[in-house]
C-alpha cells in the first residue's frame, strides 16, 4: 500500500512539473529568469502562449508563479474572468491560487456597487473582494 501511494505521489509531482514552462516559449536572445527547478520564471514570449484559459500576447513579458501557474502577462484577447471584463492588450495577473489579482478593464463595470472606469486597472484581494479601481469621470469616488 505504501509503495502504491509513493508511486502515485511521484506521478503527481512529475505531472505538475510537465506543466511548468521551459525556455522554448521565450524569444531567443532576450533575458530569461528561472526557478531553481529550471522552469521559466519570466521572459519575453516568442509566440502567443495559451495558459490557464488566457492567451498571452507574443513579444510581451510573461511571469509564472512557482507552482507553474500564470502570474502575469499582456492578454492578446478580451477575456471575462468571472464577471470582470478584462481588456485586450491589457496586463492581467493572478494569485498563485489562480484567482484574479488585477486586470485592465475593457468597459466601465460595476463591481460591488462601485463604478470602475474602462481602460483602467482594477485590483482584487485573493478572496475576490474589490481592492481598488478608478471611477469614471462624473461619478462619486468610493
Amino acid at each position: 500500500m505504501k509503495l502504491i501511494l509513493l508511486i502515485a505521489l511521484a506521478s503527481i509531482i512529475a505531472l505538475a512539473d510537465c506543466f511548468a514552462a521551459d525556455q522554448s516559449i521565450c524569444n531567443p536572445g532576450t533575458e530569461i529568469s528561472y526557478f531553481p527547478n529550471g522552469a521559466v520564471r519570466s521572459c519575453l514570449l516568442r509566440d502567443f502562449y495559451p495558459i490557464d484559459g488566457i492567451t498571452c500576447n507574443h513579444l510581451e513579458r510573461i511571469t509564472f508563479h512557482g507552482n507553474g501557474k500564470l502570474q502575469s502577462c499582456v492578454s492578446s484577447d478580451e477575456i471575462l474572468v468571472g464577471n470582470v471584463p478584462c481588456a485586450r492588450y491589457g496586463w492581467i495577473s493572478f494569485y498563485p491560487s489562480g484567482r484574479l489579482e488585477r486586470c485592465t478593464l475593457r468597459v466601465v463595470t460595476e463591481i460591488e456597487g462601485k463604478q470602475c472606469n474602462e481602460q483602467e486597472e482594477v485590483s482584487f484581494l485573493e478572496n475576490g473582494k474589490l481592492l481598488s479601481c478608478s471611477s469614471p469621470p462624473g461619478t462619486m469616488p468610493f
